[in-house]
C-alpha cells in the first residue's frame, strides 16, 4: 500500500491550527476529501476542489511521489466555481515528446 503525503498551504494551516476545538475536525475532512479525491481519480490530478470549514472553499493537486501520493491543497479561495476534478492525462501530448519513449 502507499502513503499518500497531504501537504497544506501555510496560511491554511495557520487557520486550521489557530482554531483549536474544530481544527482537528476540519484536518480530518481534508484529510478525507483529499483520499477520496485520489482514490475516485487516480495518483495524477491536476486540479480538484476542495470544500473547507466555515463554507469556503480551495483546489487541491496530487502526483505520483516517491513512495506513494503527494496531495498539494492550495489556499482558500483558490478554488474555481462550477470546476470539477481534473486529471492530468498520462497520454503523449505531441509526437516529440519523452513520454514516447518508454
Amino acid at each position: 500500500m502507499s502513503e499518500i503525503s497531504i501537504h497544506l498551504h501555510a496560511d491554511l494551516a495557520d487557520r486550521l491550527l489557530a482554531d483549536r476545538v474544530a481544527g482537528p475536525r476540519a484536518l480530518a475532512s481534508l484529510a478525507r476529501q483529499a483520499i477520496e479525491v485520489v482514490q475516485a481519480s487516480g495518483r495524477r490530478i491536476a486540479y480538484a476542489p476542495v470544500a473547507l470549514p466555515g463554507g469556503g472553499g480551495c483546489a487541491m493537486s496530487a502526483h505520483g511521489g516517491a513512495r506513494g501520493v503527494v496531495v498539494i491543497i492550495d489556499p482558500p479561495g483558490t478554488a474555481i466555481p462550477g470546476r470539477g476534478v481534473v486529471v492530468e492525462s498520462d497520454a503523449p501530448r505531441w509526437p516529440n515528446d519523452p513520454r514516447n519513449r518508454r
